[in-house]
């Protein structure tokens, strides 16, 4: 009788089991995206200086990069103002990257400037996790990215990330910071 009620029971666990694990991945890599968004927007602030976070579709890396821009005016607020002042966003829209990066240092240009960008900080996502969709920030070439700026704000993003069963979707408000996780 015992040996009855063990196999139900590991029968009916055995199966629980698997697909919480599957579950645990999804939940690690969405707590892999919040820390490092909180670990990048404290790294602006507390540097001075703007940062990227890089999200790789085709890789399945999240990676931090430090973006060290000259002092120019930005031009719209120029124009806006009638003065200077304020660092142009050095991964604008025109981002080209060379020699790649991923643990190197790369050059990026945004229209006629460039900016030293350096990698910090690769992260991958666990087995079988994968960004489905992404909304806000920039593409290049297959590569979404978000800026943070030294006063703590940053690009509006919402990421999805998704193990095949289970989806999380990660929004970030730019300017509290705060992310919002909901599970489908």
């Amino acid at each position: 009788m015992v040996v009855v009620i063990l196999g139900i029971a590991s029968g009916v666990a055995v199966p629980y089991f698997a697909s919480s694990m599957k579950g645990a991945k999804l939940r690690v890599s969405a707590r892999m995206v919040l820390s490092t968004h909180r670990q990048t927007q404290c790294q602006a602030i507390l540097r001075g200086r703007q940062y990227a976070l890089l999200f790789d579709e085709r890789k399945g890396t999240l990676e931090t990069v430090s973006v060290e821009v000259e002092d120019e005016p930005d031009p719209f607020f120029s124009a806006a103002t009638g003065g200077g002042g304020g660092n142009r966003n050095a991964l604008g829209s025109g981002l080209r990257l060379g020699g790649g990066l991923g643990g190197g240092t790369a050059r990026a240009a945004a229209d006629e400037s460039a900016a030293k960008a350096t990698s910090e900080n690769v992260r991958s996502f666990e087995d079988g996790v994968a960004i489905t969709d992404f909304r806000g920030g920039k593409e290049v070439a297959g590569l979404h990215y978000v800026m943070y700026y030294p006063n703590g704000t940053c690009t509006p993003y919402t990421v999805t990330l998704s193990d095949g069963q289970r989806s999380t979707r990660i929004e970030v408000d730019p300017v509290t910071g705060k992310a919002k996780t909901a599970s489908r």
